[in-house]
């Protein structure tokens, strides 16, 4: 497994030619010809939509990319970790907030965030699922307040850790 993003920025589009230039190249880093798989990990980024978000969803789809989109951001599914909540939070400030409510020393980048959240991830997932499929959200999430897919990333990720 490998882990990248800084180099390439963070916005979306960015994010999947980057996605597309190791998925098309073997990297010198592995003893592998490829990956077996390659995701993107993006957030909506409310109140407006990324200006480039639509066409690296598009893009993405168009390459075979996995994608693991979080509305409004990624911290939606960090709360989910202390409960379900399916009230919109139209700016990511409001989705800090409520995080804030259950684990107050919240910081982006917060170092110590995994060792809080990794013991609820099951319940994380069950969350996830439970609000998209109460929503009745469709599998583009760009328009679906609040959700992730990132839940399938862990799942994807924890299914390695079985096979091992």
């Amino acid at each position: 497994m490998e882990i990248v993003g800084k180099e390439c920025g963070s916005a979306p589009i960015n994010v999947v030619e980057a996605a597309i230039v190791r998925k098309d190249s073997t990297p010198q880093s592995t003893t592998h010809d490829d990956y077996d798989e390659i995701w993107c990990v993006m957030d909506v980024e409310a109140p407006l939509q990324h200006s480039t978000l639509a066409q690296a969803l598009d893009k993405a789809k168009g390459n075979g990319l996995s994608v693991a989109l979080s509305n409004p951001c990624f911290e939606y599914w960090y709360i989910l970790h202390f409960k379900k909540t399916s009230r919109p939070m139209l700016k990511n400030g409001d989705v800090i907030k409520v995080l804030k409510e259950h684990y107050p020393k919240y910081c982006k980048n917060d170092p110590d965030i995994f060792d809080v959240i990794f013991p609820d991830t099951e319940k994380a997932i069950r969350h996830a699922k439970e609000v998209i499929k109460e929503k009745h959200w469709v599998e583009d999430l760009r328009d679906c307040n609040p959700s992730t897919h990132v839940h399938r990333l862990v799942e994807q990720l924890m299914s390695f850790g079985e096979r091992s």
